[in-house]
């Protein structure tokens, strides 16, 4: 397992958590995929934000489709952000699957919860892409 972030103190927490065969570091969407290209079987994005958010939200995920395999990607929009996204249905057609308060509280990530549990309407959906 690889783990990144574009903010190395993210990874503090997760990192103590983690098997002991886990590498972590710091790598922002501007640098990917650099030396990690193709290694991935599988790349999770949960709840990007920033430059990262924009990319998923406008379907330019080249960068993040170059580490390899499947690319899976839980991302939510709604009143409270302060970008103004595009509708995932517009963006990523029948790809984008809409996701239950529930199953987003549930994914594995403090800030998954906090946006869940905030009180603002959002909408939250999942991508999938196959390798090609």
């Amino acid at each position: 397992m690889i783990g990144v972030d574009a903010n190395a103190d993210g990874l503090a927490l997760v990192s103590r958590k983690a098997p002991p065969n886990a590498l972590f570091g710091r790598l922002s969407l501007d640098d990917a995929p650099g030396i990690l290209e193709g290694v991935a079987a599988s790349v999770t994005v949960l709840m990007p934000w920033g430059s990262l958010l924009t990319a998923v939200a406008t379907g330019d995920v080249s960068k993040l489709r170059a580490l390899g395999g499947e690319l899976r990607i839980v991302y939510g929009t709604g009143d409270a952000d302060r970008l103004t996204l595009p509708d995932p249905m517009a963006v990523w057609g029948a790809r984008a699957r809409p996701m239950t308060l529930d199953e987003v509280r549930a994914l594995p990530t403090t800030w998954a919860k906090k946006l869940a549990f905030s009180g603002h309407a959002r909408s939250f959906f999942e991508v999938v892409l196959h390798p090609t």
